[in-house]
């Protein structure tokens, strides 16, 4: 029951902040839209952080599964990235809120901390994988400011 809650917050959490934002969204609306009182969200994560913090957590793992170790350890090794290709994608187009709240993230300084040791090594991964699927970056960041997106498809 405990861990059903705790996944029941996570995921209620990532729907609103790829949809509102990390920032447009309080713990309140993430309690109200769990069916859950505000006393109880809190008792599972003691600030906004803290669950955004869960959340890139669990993805975290999801992602280790789609990403062998030795694309992060080595960069150049284009032919294992073609060998996952097709299975980042499926990622890609599973978790497309996830994405949406990542990219959102990235592009914030004040949350810019969070960003893990191969951060930029799956940006390039995904950023060329949409590019590759036709997905349009304002699709996924849909309040991309044109400079930005063209510096972001500059790199790929």
């Amino acid at each position: 029951m405990a861990k059903d809650t705790r996944d029941l917050i996570l995921k209620t959490s990532l729907k609103l902040f790829s949809e509102q934002g990390y920032h447009g969204t309080t713990m309140r609306q993430v309690a109200s839209k769990a069916g859950i009182s505000l006393g109880l969200a809190y008792r599972y994560f003691d600030s906004k952080e803290a669950i955004l913090e869960g959340i890139i957590e669990s993805h975290d793992k999801i992602l280790k599964r789609y990403i062998p170790d030795e694309i992060v350890t080595n960069p150049r090794c284009e032919d294992l990235i073609v060998n996952v290709s097709e299975s980042l994608i499926s990622l890609v187009k599973e978790n497309e809120d996830y994405l949406r709240l990542y990219w959102n993230l990235m592009l914030q300084p004040k949350i810019h901390r969070l960003k893990r040791r191969n951060i930029h090594l799956v940006n390039m991964i995904f950023l060329k994988l949409l590019k590759k699927q036709s997905v349009p970056l304002n699709r996924i960041i849909p309040n991309l400011k044109s400079k930005t997106l063209l510096r972001l498809q500059s790199v790929i």
